[in-house]
C-alpha cells in the first residue's frame, strides 16, 4: 500500500469516528429533553378548568350541581378563582395567596381558610394538572380572563 493510499485510509476511518461521535452526541442531546423546572413564575397566568378526574367540565356532576365551569388567574404570591357551578350564571369570585414548595402547590382563602388540599404539581405545555389524593384537576393556560361578570 503507498503512502498516499494509507494517509487518505487513516483520514477516513477518523472521519467515521468524528461523524459517529456527532451523531450520537446529537441523538443524546435531542433524547435526553430536561424536565423544566418547576418555579412560582412558571404558574403566573390564566387558567381555565377543562377536566376534573379526567371528566370535562360542564358533564361531570358535583354534589348537586351539574357542571363547573373555574377560572383562575396565578400571579406573585395570590390567585384570584372565578367559579360558577350548576344551574348558577354569576361567577363567585375568591381570592387569597398561594404557595409553591417543590412541586406542591398549597393556598388560603383571603378568610384564612386553607384550600381543601395541597396539590401535586405538573406543568406541561399549556397544561396544568394538580393532583390530590381525591381528584385529579387538569387547567388549560389562556390569554385572557373574559369577562365574567
Amino acid at each position: 500500500m503507498s503512502a498516499a493510499t494509507e494517509a487518505g485510509s487513516k483520514t477516513r476511518s477518523h472521519m467515521k469516528k468524528i461523524f459517529t461521535i456527532l451523531l450520537v452526541s446529537a441523538l443524546a442531546l435531542v433524547s435526553c429533553k430536561k424536565d423544566p423546572v418547576l418555579t412560582p413564575s412558571s404558574l403566573y397566568g390564566i387558567w381555565h378548568l377543562v377536566s376534573v378526574d379526567g371528566d370535562p367540565v360542564g358533564t361531570k356532576s358535583f354534589s348537586d350541581s351539574e357542571g363547573l365551569d373555574v377560572w383562575m388567574n396565578l400571579q406573585g404570591g395570590s390567585f384570584v378563582l372565578y367559579q360558577k357551578a350548576g344551574s348558577n350564571t354569576a361567577y363567585s369570585q375568591f381570592e387569597g395567596t398561594w404557595s409553591l414548595e417543590g412541586t406542591m402547590i398549597s393556598g388560603r382563602y383571603s378568610d384564612g381558610t386553607l384550600w381543601a388540599s395541597s396539590y401535586e404539581v405538573i406543568l406541561e405545555d399549556d397544561y396544568l394538572t394538580l393532583s390530590s389524593p381525591s381528584e385529579v384537576q387538569l387547567f388549560r393556560k389562556e390569554s385572557v380572563l373574559p369577562d365574567l361578570r
